[in-house]
């Protein structure tokens, strides 16, 4: 994660998706759109959202090559996978990583079942520079 500072000298969340190898970015984000169209529910939690998941052998792979490559360039979210008789990925972290959450990932999953094109927009005209901050929101 790259932290920057505001004029507040707050520090902002912000990706690093040139943290992701250049030839498995358009895999990512594809992983990415699989496995939001697949959600079939989703809580919130104390610290963010956990998002269910049909539970077979191909979206747990999915689901662990996602993980894999989110964290090295959101490295802001905590990621927990729950495997029982459901399947559940759960992203957390501070205050603000769950406004983020909720306000790029679960109201567009909710609303359209994707992920939100405003954020994947942003995500492919930052490929060239390698970093992103979409929402400038305080990680405090």
């Amino acid at each position: 994660m790259l932290i920057s500072t505001n004029p507040t000298d707050a520090p902002v969340i912000a990706c690093n998706f040139g943290a992701i190898n250049a030839s498995q970015r358009a895999e990512h984000m594809n992983t990415a759109d699989q496995i939001f169209a697949s959600v079939i529910d989703i809580k919130e939690t104390d610290n963010g959202y956990a998002f269910q998941l049909p539970l077979n052998p191909p979206m747990l792979y999915k689901l662990t090559t996602f993980i894999n490559n989110e964290r090295l360039c959101c490295s802001f979210f905590t990621f927990t996978l729950t495997v029982r008789d459901e399947l559940w990925l759960e992203l957390s972290g501070t205050p603000a990583v769950k406004t983020y959450i909720h306000d790029n990932m679960v109201v567009s999953v909710r609303e359209s079942g994707q992920l939100s094109a405003s954020l994947k927009a942003e995500i492919v005209a930052s490929v060239n520079e390698g970093v992103i901050s979409p929402a400038n929101i305080p990680i405090s």
